[in-house]
């Protein structure tokens, strides 16, 4: 176990200090309860509306995290087993169990982009979108598709599958026969800009998320910023991070959009950053969960600190300044 895990939790009005790290997914549940998974150190934090906060430890190689009724399903690759998924089940008292049930993966898929209440999961392959379902079955959802470099996805209040591909926002509804795939917005090329369908630019989306007027809202990573898409395809930028921190992840709640981000440094490529290391992410607080309303107002409601980790450095530091002090006295 890694220092930061002895952490302390400050919990102050609804903001809330506490351990963890290079947070992937974040999903609310039904009583509101915003949930996001530490792929990193196989942890899962739960923030429930009146700022208590709770930790789950659920293993390595998280992949998805979604909220089914008053649980979570996080599902999980063995590793080096790749050809292995563990479905595990977070309980409204905590307790974690294994699902047992049969998760193959189809050998030609490019990932799996989006899993949704029913327990079903959807992989890309080099032509189809495939629904696996919690019987192992699988069936041709959309066909034909052409990605570039697909990841997150999300569904609409249409059942239409909103999936992130390289620098662009895609549509993938299904159909008889095989359904459709149509742009929404973006380009595969990287860039900064607002505007409809195609004028607009992404660089390195890592979440989407959809409300129930199927506005569309993006955690633009390489650009540091929440975008929203309307149900015409308008994108317009709602907020900046802060220097230094970039958002990872992105939920919907009612009027609600709950983002994640995390510390960056800069990488010498232009548009292009790197996550930090874990101890200076410690020392600045990260990831971060903010929560932006309607109307604009933005709330920090999560900070990640690892206090022993700081204490540590704070001594060393001191212990070596001591040394150094103790030294030059020596050599007057």
């Amino acid at each position: 176990m890694r220092p930061y895990f002895f952490a302390s939790v400050i919990i102050v009005l609804s903001s809330a200090v506490a351990p963890a790290s290079q947070a992937q997914r974040v999903t609310v549940d039904r009583q509101g309860r915003v949930a996001f998974a530490d792929a990193t150190r196989g942890r899962i934090w739960r923030l429930d509306p009146s700022g208590g906060l709770s930790s789950f430890h659920v293993g390595p190689h998280l992949s998805v995290l979604v909220a089914v009724g008053d649980w979570l399903d996080v599902l999980a690759y063995q590793i080096p087993d790749q050809m292995r998924w563990i479905w595990r089940r977070v309980l409204p008292d905590g307790r974690i169990t294994e699902v047992n049930r049969p998760t193959p993966i189809p050998m030609t898929g490019k990932g799996l982009v989006a899993a949704d209440s029913l327990g079903n999961l959807y992989f890309l392959s080099l032509t189809e979108l495939l629904r696996l379902a919690p019987d192992a079955s699988v069936r041709v959802w959309v066909r034909p598709v052409s990605t570039s470099s697909a990841s997150a996805g999300a569904f609409g209040p249409d059942g239409s599958l909103y999936v992130l591909d390289s620098n662009s926002v895609v549509r993938m509804t299904r159909g008889e026969p095989a359904g459709s795939m149509t742009a929404v917005a973006g380009t595969l090329a990287p860039g900064v800009a607002d505007g409809a369908g195609t004028a607009a630019r992404f660089d390195q989306p890592m979440g989407v998320a959809v409300d129930s007027a199927a506005n569309l809202y993006v955690a633009d990573y390489g650009n540091r910023s929440l975008r929203k898409i309307s149900p015409t395809g308008t994108v317009t930028t709602l907020l900046h991070a802060p220097a230094g921190f970039a958002p990872t992840a992105v939920a919907v709640h009612g009027d609600a959009v709950y983002l994640l981000e995390e510390s960056i440094r800069v990488s010498p490529n232009p548009g292009r950053q790197r996550p930090i290391f874990p101890l200076v992410a410690d020392l600045v607080g990260t990831p971060r969960l903010l929560r932006v309303e309607a109307g604009g107002k933005t709330t920090t409601l999560v900070v990640v600190r690892g206090w022993v980790s700081i204490g540590l450095t704070a001594a060393l530091v001191i212990g070596g300044l001591l040394l150094l002090a103790r030294r030059l006295r020596r050599a007057r």
